[in-house]
């Protein structure tokens, strides 16, 4: 009895440890790349519960939610100018190219692909601005990187989103910009000013011609009204002796 429990307990215990080792379980939002006496091989298995070849098969679990990346680089802008800019970017792994991507490099792939596309491709993008195109076309500059590192991770990885989170330069440029904005400033306020006192002798102008008008026409209504004074004493005139000579006849 003894012995016959000792074996059904041996043949329990292997018949679970083989089961077990047939079956995995894929969490979701990650896929299963199957190795075969660790050779990867062409298939992969979604999120779920599988069967699998007991003792030579594993399966290795690969991430394929949207991940962030991030990373700093320093680079030349067209201008020559130095520019440090921080970025991020989210991405996927496509699905289909899990099982290369586990082949070729293995689940160290960040620093492997990701971190040299994008330090590559974010001093290519940068090379195709100047320093102040840096900020004043800033969704130009993610365009022009989102299609660089495209081009250098297309065949892995799906880039959904790039993420200018800082933009930097050297303290000299800095310095620059300040005093060519101070100088527009005080360009842009003299201008004004001239603008206001244009606006004040245009005012001056107007107000003089209206007073000589006015003067114009002071004197000329003097003028009218000292020619009709004028007719007014001749007329009497006219008529005082027009009165004496006929009195004087008259009296004759």
């Amino acid at each position: 009895m003894k012995k016959g429990i000792v074996i059904i307990s041996i043949v329990l215990v292997l018949g679970l440890i083989v089961l077990f080792a047939s079956t995995t379980i894929v969490p979701t939002g990650h896929i299963g790349v199957v190795t075969l006496y660790s050779k990867v091989q062409d298939k992969y298995l979604d999120a779920g519960f599988h069967f699998i070849a007991p003792f030579v098969e594993s399966v290795h679990d690969v991430d394929i939610r949207t991940q962030k990346y991030q990373s700093t680089v320093e680079g030349s802008a067209k201008d020559l100018q130095i520019v440090n800019v921080t970025m991020s970017i989210n991405y996927q792994i496509k699905s289909e190219k899990a099982s290369e991507l586990y082949s070729k490099v293995g689940a160290n792939y960040n620093d492997t692909i990701l971190n040299p596309a994008l330090q590559s491709g974010l001093k290519a993008a940068i090379a195709k601005f100047t320093a102040e195109e840096m900020v004043t076309k800033r969704s130009e500059v993610a365009t022009s990187i989102t299609e660089e590192l495209n081009s250098r991770l297309n065949e892995y990885f799906t880039i959904s989103a790039v993420n200018l989170e800082n933009i930097g330069f050297t303290e000299e440029f800095n310095a620059a910009v300040e005093a060519k904005t101070t100088n527009q400033q005080k360009a842009e306020a003299e201008k004004a000013q001239l603008e206001i006192i244009k606006v004040q002798n245009e005012q001056k102008i107007n107000t003089a011609e209206a007073e000589a008008k006015v003067r114009e026409l002071q004197s000329q209504s003097v003028t009218e009204q000292s020619l009709e004074q004028l007719r007014l004493e001749n007329q009497r005139a006219m008529i005082n002796k027009w009165n004496r000579s006929y009195a004087n006849v008259y009296v004759r």
